[in-house]
């Protein structure tokens, strides 16, 4: 469950559906510059930032690269240039260039709240969880309404087990956008860790196959220390889907832990 679980997530079918069809659409532009001496048809800057996010978000990052460098070329007066060009910096591991790019976003729009939740994605992924909440906060301020803003400021809470303000946050999150799978999964992962498997549970399995729901108990089971709990979760999870990749590996993986600390209670 790392960012990129959380931030894991325009869906797959509907990414590539939208990638393609923009796909086509710049195509149909380039074949019309190509096949014609007109002036080339004038793509504006809000365009041209909406796709470069779809492709970020659904990790396109070798198609993005060039489409942000031109808004930055062309445009640095936008502060969404600054921002995608943090964004895709951040997912290649660029982590000071990103920096400074989110910071010059904020300085050119100091109420822009992008780039705050930008930074707030690059402090956790460098364990600065104390910041990533400051940033997140920051950008709930400037605008409450971002469900995406409510999860993630929930999973740092989560990751700082923070779990009451982790559970208030997501609630938030799903209060904006009901439907969005993700945050019921982030959010039942927060219940169990409370010890409110009952709720937890239920939340899984509304959002998930009952055998990922029980693999997922298990996951936290053995994050709390209670190995044999977690094993027999792992295997029912196995015994209703003996094909859940995710439940062999935790199994396997927790039985080398079990054979090399033997005297684990």
């Amino acid at each position: 469950m790392d960012f990129c679980h959380q931030f894991n997530m325009i869906k797959r079918s509907f990414s590539f559906l939208l990638i393609y069809c923009l796909s086509i659409s710049f195509l149909l532009i380039g074949l019309y510059a190509c096949g014609s001496k007109q002036e080339e048809p004038k793509v504006d800057h809000a365009f041209r930032s909406n796709l470069a996010e779809i492709l970020l978000e659904a990790k396109a990052f070798e198609d993005a690269a060039p489409l942000v460098q031109r808004l930055v070329n062309e445009s640095p007066e936008q502060p969404s240039s600054h921002y995608l060009l943090g964004f895709l910096l951040r997912e290649k591991g660029s982590y000071q260039e990103a920096h400074k790019a989110f910071l010059k976003a904020i300085e050119i729009a100091p109420k822009y709240a992008d780039p705050y939740a930008g930074l707030g994605i690059l402090y956790a992924l460098q364990k600065e969880n104390t910041k990533a909440i400051s940033m997140f906060l920051k950008a709930i301020e400037l605008d409450d309404k971002n469900p995406k803003y409510h999860n993630n400021l929930g999973f740092i809470y989560y990751l700082s087990k923070q779990y009451q303000k982790a559970d208030e946050s997501y609630r938030k999150s799903v209060s904006l956008a009901p439907t969005e799978t993700k945050v019921y999964v982030n959010m039942a992962f927060n219940l169990a860790q409370m010890d409110r498997f009952d709720e937890a549970n239920e939340l899984f399995q509304k959002n998930l196959t009952q055998a990922e729901a029980i693999n997922n108990i298990g996951l936290v089971l053995e994050s709390k220390g209670k190995w044999k709990e977690a094993k027999e979760r792992y295997l029912k999870a196995l015994e209703l889907n003996p094909r859940l990749s995710s439940a062999k590996k935790n199994l396997q993986d927790l039985e080398e832990k079990i054979r090399k600390t033997p005297n684990h209670p």
